[in-house]
């Protein structure tokens, strides 16, 4: 008898959101917002992670640095995964029958990224290229971010270039764009390994008009045609 009534129980808490639903009971929250460096710009492709009860619900900002996501009631730490927690942790409280923010703007105490922080020793860029977004990868919603590991010699130029992670769709046109990378040559004392990221965005949002984070080796690929910049210092979004 002890086992039945526990058995009914269990099924009755497990069936408790349907049943919820069923009565017009909200039990979800959709949340949405955008993340900022501290320099006001937003933060495409960063991997956010809403940790509660030692589980974890993850999503990613487009290329506007906005997200929306779906949670149940109840209290998360949001942190991101290439950001100290020291820089970014925000504790966000989600109640039933009580007003709750809809759209959260959030700062990242920030300049730069970690993984692009341990790059401040790289030569400085003064051309670079975009790659394209090719049809097949974009047909399968393909994206994400590929690294491509170039040698550069002691003029600037790209000698190799090797893809070493990301979609096997995006890697080829990667690395045609990494090989077009040119560097300053007026610290570069022998062949150096430089790692560039090329970041496809498969948002279909458009890219608004805003400051945006860029770094000289990370590049935003958001459906544009490949092209090949002169003299700049940064890679920007198009």
């Amino acid at each position: 008898m002890r086992k039945f009534i526990f058995t009914i129980s269990m099924l009755l808490l497990l069936c408790a959101p349907e049943l919820c639903a069923q009565k017009g009971v909200q039990i979800n929250f959709d949340l949405a917002g955008v993340v900022r460096n501290e320099k006001g710009e937003v933060i495409p492709n960063l991997a956010l992670e809403f940790h509660r009860n030692e589980r974890k619900i993850l999503t990613t900002t487009d290329i506007n640095g906005e997200f929306k996501i779906v949670l149940h009631y109840g209290d998360y730490v949001l942190t991101a995964n290439d950001i100290s927690q020291d820089k970014f942790r925000v504790f966000i409280t989600i109640r039933q029958n009580e007003p709750n923010p809809e759209f959260l703007k959030l700062v990242a105490r920030i300049d730069l990224l970690e993984t692009d922080r341990a790059n401040s020793d790289y030569p400085k860029v003064v051309k670079y290229s975009t790659p394209d977004y090719p049809p097949a990868a974009r047909a399968i919603r393909a994206g994400g971010e590929v690294e491509v590991k170039v040698s550069v010699d002691k003029e600037g130029k790209v000698t190799s270039a090797k893809a070493v992670s990301g979609h096997p769709l995006l890697r080829p046109t990667s690395v045609i764009a990494a090989r077009a990378f040119e560097f300053d040559p007026a610290n570069i004392i022998q062949e150096t390994e430089v790692t560039l990221r090329f970041v496809f965005m498969i948002s279909g949002y458009a890219a608004k008009d805003i400051p945006r984070y860029n770094h000289p080796y990370r590049v935003f690929v958001h459906r544009v045609p490949a092209q090949i910049h002169q003299s700049i210092s940064h890679a920007s979004v198009k």
